[in-house]
């Protein structure tokens, strides 16, 4: 079976229903857990009562620290910021052995063991922005790596890279961004 997490709010709910729906029919094992960063995201996926689907309360994962990165980000930024977190939180809280992190506004449009296949025995599977020249003045802004599918195995290597994007992450403020 294979594990893959993904976070949103009451707006990208329809959007991440839509990856939840690619994944039902392209995947041939799969448990979503969705960490919603609202109630109304919450309350709507416990009600839908989806299969093979576990919505997370934003709740779940604050403590002081966390809390105090909430208060001097956006609401956007916050989301950037539980992305390692939930990743952390599915590997400590359900044991699984490797999670992936998708994107809410993904969609398959065939099985994704392929590329699991390419990820062979690696620890961890990154995605480069690659931005063209032109557009390199947006990386100080958006990071190096794209979040669009990124796994993690639950090994030392992957937690060292989860720990250092959590690292980065929490470096985010308002101010960050002003430039952009």
């Amino acid at each position: 079976m294979r594990t893959f997490c993904t976070l949103f709010d009451k707006n990208y709910l329809f959007q991440g229903v839509a990856l939840y729906n690619s994944l039902k029919r392209h995947s041939k094992s799969f448990q979503l857990y969705v960490l919603c960063m609202d109630s109304t995201a919450f309350n709507t996926l416990t009600k839908m009562k989806l299969e093979n689907c576990v919505p997370i309360s934003v709740d779940e994962l604050l403590n002081s620290e966390v809390a105090q990165v909430r208060e001097r980000t956006t609401h956007g930024q916050f989301c950037w910021v539980c992305q390692p977190l939930l990743c952390q939180f599915v590997l400590d809280k359900f044991k699984v052995d490797m999670v992936t992190y998708l994107e809410a506004d993904s969609l398959f449009f065939s099985d994704p063991e392929v590329l699991f296949q390419e990820l062979e025995a690696s620890s961890v599977s990154l995605v480069s922005h690659n931005f063209s020249p032109e557009f390199e003045r947006f990386l100080p802004g958006s990071g190096k790596f794209c979040v669009q599918f990124n796994a993690f195995r639950n090994d030392a290597a992957a937690r060292r890279t989860l720990q250092y994007w959590r690292e980065c992450c929490f470096q985010y403020s308002n101010k960050v961004l002003e430039k952009y």
